[in-house]
């Protein structure tokens, strides 16, 4: 069960391995994040929960808490937002029947996607055999890109402008693809019946990108929301919403006074996808702990979750 008042400085309740769009096996991640001083982990892959299934037949590293997580995409008004789910059942009939559904849909869309790429490239360069890992769960986006960095007419881009940049290209060719998202209310509802916690994700992005703020807060709140990913790396090399470290922590702690404000269940996530982000966002996550610590700030709220969270 997730601990309100535990040290926050101590968890990380956003990460991602090779089972969604990560690069580290669940085992690799979770002994490096115990090396690092970590002792709370939720693995959050998007739209899957294999790596606990993984991870049942391993030992923990020692002193290490694994807290059942996963990272949704939803739809709030004209938004795609990103809702994180801890401790709730992974094993849960009508979370899993969504999940089997959903990638199902994803393949379906990848490959059509897949395609229409080497249509536009003259040659079969994407295959589901060279795109995707043999563990993959969640075929995503990411996965073609650093596919079609190997490219030669591609190789020239810098691996932190690839997302990006691609982006561009196949929106600028009409190529597209059609993921069914549900809204936040159905994804709320969805965890809430599995038993968990609902946390929304980065929410800072949304800000930067014309979210209305607190007053999506608040209705979301009402619509059943517990808690807001408060402590988030948000100065990154790809990220040009936060230019500056400085903005990137004024950020953070306008959010912790709006999570305090709302009586909100607040967390903290790395979002760590490969191998370097252990250095370069614990790095940043540490200048913002001494921020938020300048502020002589009173303990994490005491919130409840949904009923029968963490059973």
């Amino acid at each position: 069960m997730v601990q309100l008042n535990q040290d926050w400085w101590e968890q990380d309740f956003h990460l991602h391995t090779t089972y969604s769009d990560g690069s580290l096996r669940p085992m690799e991640l979770l002994e490096s994040l115990a090396a690092l001083g970590i002792r709370h982990v939720a693995i959050t892959d998007h739209e899957s929960v294999r790596a606990y299934r993984e991870l049942d037949a391993h030992r923990l590293p020692t002193g290490l808490e694994l807290h059942p997580g996963i990272e949704l995409d939803c739809q709030w008004q004209d938004y795609e937002v990103h809702l994180l789910g801890l401790d709730f059942q992974p094993d849960h009939p009508e979370l899993e029947a969504y999940l089997e559904h959903i990638h199902q849909v994803r393949r379906v869309q990848y490959m059509r996607l897949m395609e229409a790429i080497n249509r536009e490239l003259r040659e079969e360069f994407l295959t589901p055999e060279t795109v995707f890992p043999p563990e993959t769960d969640t075929w995503m986006k990411p996965h073609i890109f650093q596919r079609l960095g190997q490219h030669p007419r591609f190789q020239h881009l810098d691996p932190e402008d690839r997302y990006r940049f691609f982006k561009e290209w196949l929106a600028d060719r009409g190529l597209r693809t059609e993921i069914p998202r549900p809204t936040l209310a159905e994804g709320i509802r969805l965890i809430h019946r599995a038993g968990g916690y609902a946390v929304l994700a980065h929410p800072g992005y949304y800000w930067k990108h014309g979210m209305a703020f607190p007053d999506s807060l608040r209705v979301m709140k009402e619509m059943g929301l517990d808690g807001l990913e408060v402590f988030y790396p948000y100065y990154q090399p790809n990220a040009p919403e936060f230019p500056t470290e400085a903005s990137a922590i004024e950020t953070v702690l306008t959010l912790y006074q709006w999570g305090q404000e709302f009586r909100l269940l607040m967390t903290r996530g790395s979002d760590i996808h490969r191998p370097e982000h252990r250095t370069e966002r614990y790095r940043h996550l540490r200048r913002v702990r001494q921020a938020v610590e300048a502020l002589s700030a009173p303990a994490p709220p005491d919130v409840r979750g949904p009923e029968g969270a963490g059973a």
